[in-house]
């Protein structure tokens, strides 16, 4: 019954090339499917395992919102470890036209 239902679908890059082929599925196909799988503990097993082979880890580097402490208002965005204690930096701050201390004020997002 499923052998009808996969489609020819041209290679594309050449020689060795993985071709997946393509599958179209009736309405009355697709409720059958969903019939016989939907509710299985076999369906449920392996779509769990799937989900899980597929979840993203946490980033390793956040990006960072540095403040002025020269109380000018400037700021700047930079990246840092996940891992690394909140930053304290010194950078130009045009401004006051000096180099003065910088402090992380929040996270922006990971990246």
């Amino acid at each position: 019954m499923f052998a009808a239902l996969l489609g020819e679908v041209p290679c594309v890059g050449g020689k060795g090339a993985v071709c997946w082929p393509s599958i179209h599925l009736s309405g009355r196909q697709l409720s059958f499917l969903l019939f016989v799988f939907g509710s299985s503990t076999f369906f449920a097993k392996y779509s769990a395992t799937f989900w899980n082979a597929v979840a993203k880890s946490k980033s390793k580097t956040i990006l960072v919102k540095m403040v002025s402490q020269a109380g000018t208002g400037f700021s700047f965005n930079t990246k840092r470890s996940r891992l690394w204690e909140k930053l304290t930096l010194l950078h130009y701050d045009p401004v006051v036209k000096k180099k003065v201390l910088f402090v992380e004020q929040k996270k922006i997002r990971s990246l």
